[in-house]
């Protein structure tokens, strides 16, 4: 909010957040799971398919098909997650040289770098959707689905409301006009992001209050291993100094 006319490079760089905690949320998936294999595993002894009925296609296509519970059909989709990160990574680069370069004629630039970033982000979607239901009801202790839904909304937010509702009604039909500093458009992504702030300071509040350790299993495990780990060196390190201590009262 505060560099409205560098909110191109902002965007993408918080985006470019979002697309990494959701590749992390995957790999947190994979590891609760025990393995693509446990879980396609798991969904075959319950007779599960893995639906491609998923968000954003399923809004055009309404006959997709189900396929086998494999590891590789799994690895797949991934995949589909894990190159959004990379991809945004080199469109973030793409922008700033493009913006540093040609200044006022990096429009063509700037229009590819969001075509093939949006391209990305629908095969995000698609897989995130994918795996997270395929895991939904095995991950059911550790609120997974939860988790999944907040983050869900926070990159809807964060990523579609500017353009469909800010950029396509309020400054197309003139709710947002000119101001002394700020042209229509950056008014509009100033406005975007404050709601945006709003917005993911009550997600925030929503994770706090579903995802506390006394409704999800996330947080059982660690803190013991972490109890046990501190208390097994500090007896060593008591046992070492015992040792240390005794040997010097020994040697004159």
């Amino acid at each position: 909010m505060f560099m409205p006319r560098a909110s191109t490079i902002n965007t993408s760089l918080g985006l470019f957040v979002f697309l990494f905690a959701i590749s992390a949320l995957i790999r947190l998936c994979r590891v609760l799971n025990g393995g693509w294999d446990q879980l396609a595993d798991d969904m075959e002894q319950r007779g599960h398919r893995i639906s491609l009925m998923n968000p954003p296609f399923c809004c055009v296509l309404w006959c997709l098909p189900t396929l086998a519970p494999t590891s590789e059909n799994l690895r797949f989709f991934e995949l589909a997650v894990s190159q959004a990160p990379a991809v945004k990574a080199l469109v973030l680069v793409t922008e700033i040289v493009a913006i540093a370069e040609y200044r006022e004629y990096s429009a063509f630039w700037l229009q590819l770098c969001d075509t093939v970033s949006l391209a990305s982000l629908l095969a995000l979607v698609f897989g995130f959707h994918a795996l997270s239901r395929a895991s939904g009801p095995t991950l059911s202790k550790f609120s997974y689905s939860t988790l999944f839904r907040l983050v869900d909304f926070g990159l809807l937010f964060f990523s579609a409301q500017e353009p469909l509702i800010f950029e396509n009604i309020f400054v197309r039909f003139g709710a947002i006009g000119c101001t002394t500093t700020l042209n229509p458009h950056d008014q509009a992504r100033f406005i975007c992001n404050f709601v945006i702030i709003l917005q993911l300071l009550l997600l925030s509040l929503l994770a706090c209050m579903y995802l506390r350790p006394s409704r999800s299993a996330l947080f059982d495990n660690h803190p013991r291993g972490y109890l046990s780990c501190s208390s097994t060196v500090a007896i060593t390190e008591g046992d070492v100094s015992s040792d240390s201590s005794q040997s010097a009262l020994i040697v004159p």
